[in-house]
């Protein structure tokens, strides 16, 4: 854990206990739901707004890394 990282789990916090908690969390499950059930690589071309795609080589906590399968999960 390095101390920079304290401003994103703060920011997270914050979202999570505001007074907006229940739509951030619908957000949520919007996104994870899409992210589940649709494929979207192919709609990127269609963003209006600027976006900023995050994708962490070394994420180990990547969704559905739970059910890959063992190839997959050697990477």
């Amino acid at each position: 854990w390095k101390p920079e990282y304290d401003r994103w789990v703060d920011m997270l916090a914050g979202l999570n206990n505001g007074p907006g908690h229940r739509l951030v969390a619908w957000n949520s499950a919007l996104i994870y739901d899409m992210i589940f059930t649709q494929p979207v690589y192919y709609e990127f071309k269609d963003l209006q707004t600027p976006t900023t795609l995050m994708i962490g080589t070394a994420d180990t906590t990547a969704i559905g890394s739970d059910i890959a399968p063992p190839a997959v999960k050697a990477r």
